[in-house]
């Protein structure tokens, strides 16, 4: 498996899977991609199609030249139209990257890729990249603390509206499509609901969520098997009301919670440049200027460039200040001068 090198300087073939560009040591973008297509269609690691996007671990694609463009549609499949409809959902939903066609892959089927799809990836000590879908909700609903697990829920209700008016509410039904990123629920892809195998109702959900509740830590356990129920009977009838009864839930349960805050700040100065504003402030270490003498001047800086120099006790005995090279106060002579 190669990859080309990012820097357009470069523009190396690397193999794989280095974290690094073995000519500039340019960190090498990794840019994964979920293919998605008919059932059946399942290609072997390192198969190369259409000369570019070649096959990591199915579903898992690489784009092996991430820096080059891709080539517009002419139209635009139908399969496509929910994800573009559904595009302000971006941290649930994966985007369309490319659509492939028999034509191009020479493949059975046109494949889908995706981006920003629930793909995790890692960095080993031996700068080696790793890519692996994330753990499904089923897999990691054990592991999931009672407030996450009524967070996962209540993101599945959020998401049913939106994908019921997109007809692709069957997604939040099939478990291989719910993936569990830390506390972030997303999809791996659209489900059309008249694809679904069970009806594309609440109360089919709540049956799913049967299961789930007799795995749920204990502090919840009771409240989300009477509410698997309550969806499956049609006590809870619509995904409003089911969002309600979620987010009541996460408010009783959070009053005995702690909540701890870290916060961590850094700045930049930026690049140096002459006459750059945005590289003037803040200093790159704490400076600290005496002065000494009679003042019978102004105190200011620079308004031009905001120079970090001080203007004090200017006269015309020692007219001009002191500036530093980079400072451009000729520019702005007529606003010193009225510092005399």
């Amino acid at each position: 498996m190669v990859i080309q090198c990012s820097n357009p300087t470069c523009r190396a073939v690397v193999a794989l899977p280095v974290g690094r560009c073995q000519v500039c040591q340019t960190p090498l973008l990794y840019r994964f991609l979920l293919a998605v297509s008919e059932p059946g269609l399942e290609l072997p690691a390192y198969t190369l199609v259409a000369g570019r996007y070649q096959v990591w671990q199915h579903p898992i694609w690489l784009d092996t030249q991430p820096e080059a463009a891709i080539k517009a549609l002419d139209t635009i499949p139908s399969s496509l139209l929910p994800y573009l409809r559904l595009s302000d959902l971006a941290q649930f939903v994966p985007r369309p990257y490319y659509y492939l066609t028999p034509e191009e892959s020479t493949l059975a089927a046109p494949v889908l890729l995706l981006e920003v799809a629930p793909i995790g990836i890692n960095l080993t000590a031996e700068d080696h990249i790793q890519a692996s879908l994330l753990p499904t909700l089923n897999q990691a609903w054990a592991e999931g603390s009672a407030m996450q697990q009524l967070n996962w829920l209540r993101q599945v209700a959020l998401l049913w509206t939106a994908l019921s008016q997109e007809q692709v509410a069957a997604t939040l039904l099939a478990p291989a499509q719910l993936r569990v990123d830390q506390s972030l629920l997303r999809l791996t892809s659209l489900v059309a609901d008249q694809y679904s195998s069970v009806p594309v109702t609440l109360a089919s959900l709540g049956q799913q969520w049967h299961s789930l509740a007799k795995m749920a830590q204990p502090p919840v356990q009771a409240y989300l098997s009477w509410l698997a129920k309550a969806l499956s009977k049609g006590t809870v009838a619509s995904s409003s009301e089911l969002m309600a009864e979620l987010e009541q839930a996460i408010q009783t349960l959070a009053q005995g919670l702690s909540v701890t805050v870290d916060w961590v700040a850094d700045t930049d100065q930026g690049p140096s440049r002459d006459r750059n504003e945005d590289a003037c402030y803040p200093q790159g270490q704490a400076q600290q200027q005496v002065l000494t003498g009679a003042l019978s001047g102004g105190l200011s800086r620079c308004r031009c460039c905001w120079c970090a120099t001080v203007l004090v006790g200017t006269n015309r005995a020692t007219w001009p200040p002191k500036l530093p090279s980079s400072c451009c106060w000729r520019n702005c002579n007529p606003w010193l001068s009225s510092l005399i």
